[in-house]
């Protein structure tokens, strides 16, 4: 489920035709990595744009992300896993956008509109995680009310 708010959050707004996510382990994506870039080492997302005309059509694409890569990289950065997973999907999405990362303004550009995106999923959880904590704690009060109400008569 966050893997697919963090993919809409990403595409902010942007038609999608088809997009597929898949979630997979070094091992298979070292041979995705072969076989479509020519580099037999893992990576962290593999991005299939599907479109015959991308600046003209919705999305159709696919992204692969790396589990293991995921969790090797968390690690190092004292991040939790499915938050670097998420980065990579979220990644995946801009590249269908069109973004670019092959140069060191386009990375700053891609990683800062990822930071983005994952502070709008996390305000957007908070809020959320308030809401439904407001709505117990107004249940609960009024289950009070009603148990008072009941002692009364």
């Amino acid at each position: 489920m966050k893997i697919i708010a963090a993919a809409q959050a990403a595409l902010d707004g942007m038609p999608i035709h088809s997009l597929s996510i898949a979630v997979i382990d070094d091992t298979q994506m070292s041979q995705l990595h072969a076989e479509f870039m020519g580099d037999p080492s893992p990576t962290d997302v593999l991005t299939f744009d599907l479109r015959d005309h991308a600046e003209t059509e919705a999305i159709e694409g696919e992204i692969v992300v790396s589990a293991d890569t995921a969790r090797r990289e968390a690690a190092q950065r004292k991040l939790a896993p499915e938050q670097e997973l998420l980065r990579y999907v979220i990644h995946g999405v801009l590249h269908l956008r069109g973004m670019d990362d092959g140069s060191p303004s386009g990375r700053q550009q891609m990683r800062r509109a990822e930071t983005r995106v994952l502070n709008e999923l996390a305000t957007s959880k908070t809020a959320r995680r308030e809401s439904t904590l407001h709505k117990s704690t107004r249940r609960e009060t009024m289950s009070r009310k009603s148990m008072l109400s009941r002692k009364k008569h």
